[in-house]
């Protein structure tokens, strides 16, 4: 969240402050997959999430295209999901080894820890 504190003291406050931020995120992620479905063949992991929130958040600031006028390849995506369906990310690469899961224990956790010097006496 880019350092941005919760404003709510209380478990109550804070459990809707989440809320407000996790729906309007899962709203986007939405939009996205409408826009690539619209698309036949699109992988929704090509969509721009910074593209998706800049252009909701400008519509929102400015109130202009909120009901599209146009339909757009029989669908209404409106001006979210056009924006997102002309800066597609490229598609990505695939993998050449699978996944290797990390052990839970660090080198660090079983090391032997360093002699300290102690203090000279006075």
């Amino acid at each position: 969240m880019n350092g941005r504190n919760l404003r709510s003291g209380d478990p109550t406050g804070i459990e809707q402050e989440m809320w407000s931020l996790l729906t309007p995120y899962q709203a986007l992620r939405t939009v996205m997959v409408g826009a690539a479905e619209s698309l036949p063949g699109t992988d929704p992991d090509r969509c721009c999430f910074s593209i998706t929130l800049h252009t909701a958040r400008d519509q929102v600031i400015q109130a202009t295209g909120i009901i599209p006028a146009d339909t757009d390849r029989g669908t209404l995506l409106g001006t979210i999901g056009r924006r997102i369906l002309t800066g597609l990310l490229p598609t990505r690469r695939q993998r050449v080894s699978t996944r290797k899961v990390k052990s839970p224990m660090s080198a660090t956790a079983n090391a032997t820890p360093t002699a300290v010097p102690t203090p000279a006496a006075p």
